[in-house]
């Protein structure tokens, strides 16, 4: 009998204002795979007191959706940076977001792939932003219409896109609509 494990990600914020202010940060970050959540709790607890900090000091923690970053940190390490510029937010409230304001230095290997990182401007129909969002909304393919599915693989020049982000969002919906590209509307009528 074999139990799947599962990713577990967990979002603990400082107790007080008193304690954020003795530990000189608002909240810590830790995640794990597991079979069981109260499994991956217990690994939190114990990550949290290898790195030398009291759970007395933080709220419950909060699972939040894994995050899709390259500098998220190692497995089973209770790490307080990572935080400093995130916090639960989107729409149901477990989504690490940037906080406004706050550079991101990384990002995500989708995002880049999808900006056409290594490609001429224009060469694979995406309008270059020279200034990207410091918090983009990332929406996974897979749960887009199947139109905007085509186009999402259509925009991504031969690589599989798993996220797109609000421009590009915007880009595949221009596509769906013009109709003057006799291309784009082919291979959407070909595809149904």
């Amino acid at each position: 009998m074999s139990i799947k494990q599962e990713e577990y990600s967990f979002y603990y914020k400082v107790k007080n204002e008193s304690a954020r202010k003795r530990l000189g940060f608002k909240a810590g970050f830790f995640w794990c795979t597991a079979k069981k959540q109260s499994l991956a709790l217990s690994r939190g607890e114990l990550a949290m007191d290898a790195a030398g900090f009291d759970e007395a000091d933080f709220a419950r923690p909060v699972r939040v959706h894994f995050p899709v970053e390259n500098d998220i940190p190692p497995e089973g390490v209770f790490d307080t940076k990572f935080c400093e510029n995130r916090e639960p937010g989107g729409e149901d409230g477990k989504t690490l977001t940037l906080i406004p304001g706050a550079a991101s230095a990384v990002k995500s290997d989708e995002t880049e792939r999808a900006d056409g990182a290594g490609t001429p401007a224009g060469e694979n129909g995406i309008q270059e932003s020279h200034n990207p969002p410091a918090n983009p909304q990332l929406t996974v393919v897979a749960t887009l219409p199947f139109r905007h599915r085509v186009l999402a693989q259509y925009i991504g020049d031969g690589e599989y896109l798993y996220h797109v982000d609000t421009d590009q969002k915007k880009e595949i919906l221009r596509l769906e609509m013009d109709t003057d590209n006799s291309y784009v509307q082919n291979l959407l009528l070909a595809a149904e």
